[in-house]
């Protein structure tokens, strides 16, 4: 059966209740006969709940009580979670002709790609993404970054502390969400490895898509996060290889 209905891009709107990290997690779907095999991917970007079937473009959820969510766009789907206690152990995807069900993943099959730590992370990457090219909000990107931040960009050089954060404050004056840039992660190319004693590092693609254009600007990146007693904290950020390719 073709997944496609949980796949097509929707808009990001607030999360809904209940608390979402009790669904955020890696899921390997299968029909009855075990044939249907595919990973689902549940996690929260800049205030919405999203899956994402194998490396798909994802969908949002919308709450319908009960532990039932809806794809915001394919009313006649729905995915039903198990729960046991603060988190869900199991889901169940329905649509026309279609039954999924899968159990959370007990281990990534490439750790760098799922986890307590990659969550994490990855919470703090949209963090940081979401008070710099939504909200615009200068004192929220500011909180994200440690004191001795430094930014290494391959067309304007390196830029270290009150540096960084101008230049931050700046792009804040020239909101890019006023402007229809949002950036998105590439699906699948984000790892997130462990640094003992600091924190961890996050390596991955992504693209900024403006409204109306027809080419995206691309890059890869390396953020370097501080885990500290108040969350975690970019501490050095490195934005290279970039380049215009058409609309994915």
């Amino acid at each position: 059966m073709a997944a496609s209905p949980l796949v097509a891009q929707v808009p990001v709107v607030p999360l809904p209740a209940p608390d979402p990290t009790i669904y955020i997690g890696h899921y390997t779907l299968a029909d009855s006969t075990g044939t249907n095999s595919m990973p689902l991917r549940v996690y929260e970007e800049e205030g919405a709940l999203l899956g994402q079937l194998r490396t798909n473009t994802p969908s949002r959820l919308v709450s319908l009580g009960s532990h039932t969510f809806q794809p915001a766009d394919a009313p006649d789907f729905r995915l039903v979670f198990s729960t046991e206690g603060d988190r869900a152990r199991a889901v169940t995807v329905t649509g026309p002709g279609l039954t999924l069900r899968g159990v959370r993943d007990g281990e990534a099959a490439d750790p760098s790609q799922g986890g307590a730590l990659y969550e994490a992370v990855m919470r703090a990457d949209s963090a940081l993404f979401d008070a710099s090219y939504a909200a615009c909000d200068t004192a929220r990107v500011n909180a994200l970054l440690t004191d001795d931040v430094e930014f290494y960009h391959d067309l304007t050089g390196a830029r270290r502390g009150a540096e960084v954060r101008a230049d931050f404050a700046h792009l804040a004056q020239n909101c890019p969400r006023a402007k229809g840039v949002r950036r998105q992660l590439v699906p699948g190319s984000v790892h997130v490895y462990a640094l003992p004693g600091f924190g961890a590092v996050e390596m991955g693609e992504h693209r900024f898509v403006e409204r109306g254009a027809s080419a995206v600007v691309a890059a890869r990146f390396v953020h370097v996060w501080r885990e500290t007693k108040d969350g975690w904290r970019a501490a050095r950020l490195v934005s290279f290889d970039h380049h215009t390719s058409p609309l994915p």
